[in-house]
């Protein structure tokens, strides 16, 4: 990207404009997982997404997805969009923001399965004046700025390549640290770098050297032969088990518990947020720079939620 800095009214669709070309989401005619989840969780919940959504997020549901203001004072970073954070911001009376998420609801992790916002919350946004932005799939993937790109150069991986195709880019970064280090060595760096002290972990072998990553739901067992095959011997993601409480995430248990046994490599998993919250803190926060946009993350208290 050109370092020069731009000077831009904080219209909320000059914002989505500059963010849909760079990012090219009308490429991708559904995003998954949450084109098809998404709907189905606010009819479950009884809230009508056509009353608070913006319409033009229905294409794909990426983009602007909820739209209460014109123009935006500030840009809120965060991986994963839940009521929390909303009211939080709405205690302390913030107004005309623009919300920059990369999951347009709540994950699981804990079990509770997909959040989504309550009809109280929504309505608060729409007084406060709180519209969102969410970019899903095209963070994981994109060629300059990704959530394994980030990650990976947040763990010092040297002689890197891309991995696991998906439409017109890779979700997945591989590389080789500086020299071999011992395993504990290499879980104490995952901490350090993800801020996170519960890590979980399957060792393989007593040190590490060449590894493979996929930030975020790396519990496909394809990802992982994938990573063998590349000849490494540690492979780190956000979550390698799957804990989705819905018949795909019973599916993936299944198949991980039919071959963990037999993969001959260190398996580490670091939360969902943790491993996806670098390219956000990072490389987002310096797009937003780029345009001379005021941007600020949300931490969240819980990695593991």
């Amino acid at each position: 990207m050109n370092t020069r800095k731009r000077k831009m009214d904080l219209s909320v669709d000059k914002i989505s404009e500059i963010l849909g070309k760079y990012f090219n989401i009308s490429s991708v005619e559904k995003d998954l997982p949450f084109g098809i989840l998404l709907p189905q969780f606010y009819q479950s919940a009884g809230i009508n997404i056509a009353d608070y959504f913006y319409s033009g997020f229905f294409n794909n549901y990426l983009g602007l997805m909820i739209k209460n203001s014109e123009n935006v004072k500030h840009v809120y970073g965060t991986v994963f969009l839940n009521n929390a954070i909303i009211n939080d911001l709405i205690v302390r009376n913030v107004t005309d923001i623009l919300i920059f998420t990369h999951h347009p609801m709540e994950d699981e992790t804990s079990g509770r399965g997909f959040l989504p916002l309550q009809r109280e919350v929504l309505s608060k946004m729409k007084e406060n004046r709180i519209s969102v932005y969410s970019l899903h799939s095209p963070l994981d993937y994109h060629d300059h700025i990704s959530t394994s790109l980030s990650f990976g150069k947040a763990m010092g991986l040297k002689n890197t390549g891309r991995f696991s195709k998906y439409l017109t880019g890779y979700i997945g970064v591989y590389g080789e640290l500086e020299e071999a280090v011992s395993f504990n060595e290499f879980i104490n760096l995952v901490r350090t770098v993800v801020g996170v002290s519960e890590v979980h972990y399957n060792q393989n072998s007593r040190t590490v050297r060449r590894v493979g990553i996929i930030p975020g739901g790396g519990t496909d067992v394809s990802f992982m032969r994938e990573v063998i095959s590349l000849g490494c011997d540690t492979y780190l993601t956000g979550e390698y088990y799957s804990r989705l409480t819905i018949p795909f995430g019973d599916e993936e248990r299944h198949k991980f518990d039919e071959v963990k046994s037999g993969l001959p490599i260190n398996m580490v998993e670091a939360s969902h947020y943790a491993t996806e919250k670098p390219v956000m803190v990072n490389e987002i926060a310096d797009f937003y720079k780029e345009y001379n946009i005021p941007y600020r993350f949300i931490e969240q208290d819980n990695p593991w939620y």
